[in-house]
């Protein structure tokens, strides 16, 4: 199997006999593309962590034309791969309510907890939860 790069998208080959002897050649994304590993760890665009004055609702506003490129453009190609976006998004939205609610500060499981609460309540204020629901929660 070769892989090879495209786009920013990770793409590996894979082949094999027909019946008939040609050969046949299969091309498919594989793993986390590199785009993706890209935009997502480029905080300077989410910067969600240190908006502590604001509400979640403006952040949903902020990122949601975002997030909902990546996942129409990755999305594409490897659904699989935009799980763990939505898993890097739901962490900074983690820390961010860590952040603002002092009674979460040191609490990583009541924080994820009340998160997980609040995207069961609310499942339209982020692209990734309308997505993915509470799948992406650790």
């Amino acid at each position: 199997m070769s892989r090879s790069t495209f786009w920013g998208i990770s793409l590996a080959a894979t082949g094999g006999e027909h019946t008939a002897g040609r050969v046949l050649l299969w091309l498919h994304a594989c793993g986390q593309s590199e785009g993706a590993q890209i935009d997502a760890g480029n905080d300077q665009k989410l910067n969600i962590p240190r908006q502590t004055p604001g509400t979640l609702a403006e952040i949903a506003q902020q990122i949601n034309p975002l997030l909902r490129g990546w996942m129409t453009y990755y999305g594409r190609f490897s659904r699989s791969a935009l799980s763990t976006l939505a898993d890097y998004v739901n962490r900074k939205l983690r820390a961010w309510i860590m952040r603002k609610f002092k009674r979460f500060q040191s609490h990583k499981t009541r924080a994820s907890l009340f998160l997980r609460k609040l995207a069961g309540e609310n499942p339209r204020l982020f692209v990734h939860w309308q997505v993915f629901g509470m799948n992406t929660f650790a």
